[in-house]
């Protein structure tokens, strides 16, 4: 093992040594601890949990397991869509399945934060064809609309310990770990409830590695001022958790990024944040792809009922989907209901070609119940960078969660 893999371990050890062994002081929720976004099993959990109806007969009842610590939701969520003109496939249908929750060592301390976080999927797409993460692809177009509704199969996505210190000022988790909950997130960022496209739902200049073992920090100032860090496998596997342990502590290829960011508070750190983020990525030598570093930037702010967002991109190597990117828009929440709104413009440039790609998204989230959810969506794609042929590309989309 050479130094830099050594030197990697040792890290990765200290943080399941100090969350074992460091006392906990805790005031704030789960979600506003470790720095993770909301498309993280914290917040998703928190969400689930606001609308089970435990004196219904139709849901089953939980409140025994909260007992002795342990929270449990499950989800499933439904995205089919559909192109007007593709090089391939013109439609897709896919579903995931995700049961996910914590268990609090303490379960009679309300204030303790310390705490095993979980979630497994079931990723799978429905009909004899294609995915609706490749959709877009077939389409001849730089970039994904649906990510996470892929044809994966099952997947272990998270498993890991977090923990918070000295009132909320340190935060920080080790284990399996997916990236894209806390690297460069914003308010709607949220894939499973809002927008579809990458280009809205995450940063499509930066190659987010795979679920796989990895860590992560975060500090918090007095002046509003906190800096998140982190380290993680590039080579991860969430089909078998084993193969990501032995390459994170073997092969030695890593993502590592910096945040530093400006907030009001903590609680409302996503709707109200201005951020920068450095990310490096080391050469993979079996995927076949470069190092490679970038820098990100966002920008949102809550108005009331109006949330608007300024994010950009850029990537040296260009090993992600985008090499440039600026995008912004507005989400707007409806006059006493929980129904939103979004629409987003992004404009980028492809590793592939310099030709300048214009994606248009827009978004109604209607809560047709309790435990479910309703998202159609419609897509502008303006000069698709892998489809010279076509000047245009229309994408429609239905997006339905039920939670359990």
């Amino acid at each position: 093992m050479n130094k830099k893999r050594s030197f990697y371990k040792e890290i990765l050890l200290f943080f399941y040594i100090a969350a074992a062994a460091m006392p906990v002081n805790a005031q704030t929720s789960i979600a506003s601890v470790s720095g993770l976004g909301p498309a993280s099993v914290p917040v998703q959990l928190k969400e689930a949990q606001d609308v089970r109806k435990y004196d219904d007969p139709f849901w089953p009842e939980f409140s025994s397991l909260e007992n002795i610590g342990l929270s449990i939701a499950t989800d499933y969520t439904l995205l089919t869509q559909q192109v007007n003109e593709s090089l391939g496939e013109k439609s897709a249908t896919g579903g995931v399945l995700r049961m996910f929750g914590n268990w609090k060592p303490n379960a009679t301390d309300s204030n303790s934060y310390n705490q095993l976080v979980f979630k497994v999927e079931h990723r799978h797409r429905i009909g004899p064809d294609i995915a609706p993460n490749e959709l877009l692809v077939e389409a001849g177009v730089a970039g994904v609309s649906g990510p996470t509704f892929s044809d994966k199969k099952a997947l272990l996505t998270n498993l890991y310990w977090a923990q918070h210190l000295y009132d909320n000022k340190l935060g920080y988790f080790a284990g399996v770990v997916d990236v894209s909950d806390y690297i460069d997130v914003y308010a709607l960022v949220n894939v499973w409830t809002e927008f579809n496209n990458l280009a809205f739902s995450t940063n499509p200049t930066i190659p987010v590695p795979s679920q796989g073992i990895g860590a992560a920090a975060r500090w918090l100032f007095d002046s509003k001022v906190y800096v998140i860090a982190s380290i993680a496998d590039a080579n991860g596997d969430p089909h078998n958790p084993s193969n990501s342990i032995d390459s994170f502590f073997s092969t030695g290829e890593y993502f590592k990024h910096i945040e530093v960011g400006i907030i009001d508070n903590w609680d409302e750190r996503m709707s109200r944040n201005a951020h920068i983020t450095f990310w490096q990525t080391d050469e993979r030598e079996e995927a076949g792809t470069t190092k490679d570093w970038g820098v990100a930037a966002s920008w949102s702010i809550q108005r009331e009922q109006w949330q608007p967002f300024i994010r950009a991109g850029y990537a040296d190597g260009g090993v992600a989907l985008q090499k440039k990117m600026i995008s912004g828009g507005i989400g707007y929440t409806m006059n006493n209901s929980k129904d939103y709104a979004g629409v987003a413009l992004s404009w980028g440039q492809s590793t592939d070609s310099n030709r300048d790609q214009y994606i248009t998204e827009g978004y109604y989230k209607w809560q047709g119940s309790k435990h479910i959810l309703l998202v159609p969506s419609i897509q502008y794609i303006r000069n698709p960078a892998g489809n010279e042929d076509e000047n245009s590309i229309f994408l429609a989309g239905l997006k339905c969660r039920i939670t359990f």
